[in-house]
């Protein structure tokens, strides 16, 4: 079953991640699955789109984020460093710079271009539950659920 659902933009499609670790691509008008993304080990916990439509990218607890050529359903890009499960993920407004936040407590940056991590910090040691860049691509603010605060970095 699903874990994680998000629409795109126009709203004509759906992209849902499952437990069994793939990303199906569904037209929302008559239900009909037009794409599998097979390639995480295990289940799905974030999907979100570039700013321009072409790639999707997905998160998962096997410690990765993927970068999804949405033409042809094939990973692109492999991104690796967190210690526990990736839980959420922002992209910049130029689609440029990614920021991953992970059950490890840290937070990450990478270029789209290549798969090096920018900049690593570790703002806490708890899971973090919720986590949103500023519109300007340079603050990020993150709140932990166990801790009760919201930081920004």
């Amino acid at each position: 079953s699903p874990i994680t659902v998000m629409i795109t933009r126009a709203d004509d499609f759906l992209f849902s991640g499952g437990k069994d670790s793939n990303i199906k691509k569904w037209r929302i008008a008559t239900g009909e699955c037009l794409q599998t993304f097979i390639n995480h080990c295990k289940g799905i916990l974030e999907l979100k789109l570039s700013p321009d439509g072409y790639h999707l990218y997905s998160t998962a607890g096997d410690l990765t984020i993927k970068r999804w050529k949405l033409e042809n359903s094939t990973c692109a890009r492999s991104f690796n460093g967190h210690k526990g499960g990736t839980l959420k993920l922002a992209i910049s407004n130029d689609g440029r710079t990614l920021w991953s936040a992970g059950a490890d407590g840290s937070v990450r940056v990478w270029p789209v271009a290549n798969t090096s991590c920018l900049q690593a910090f570790q703002p806490t040691s708890k899971q973090i539950t919720r986590f949103i860049v500023a519109n300007d691509d340079k603050s990020v603010f993150i709140a932990t659920s166990k801790q009760g605060s919201v930081k920004q970095f």
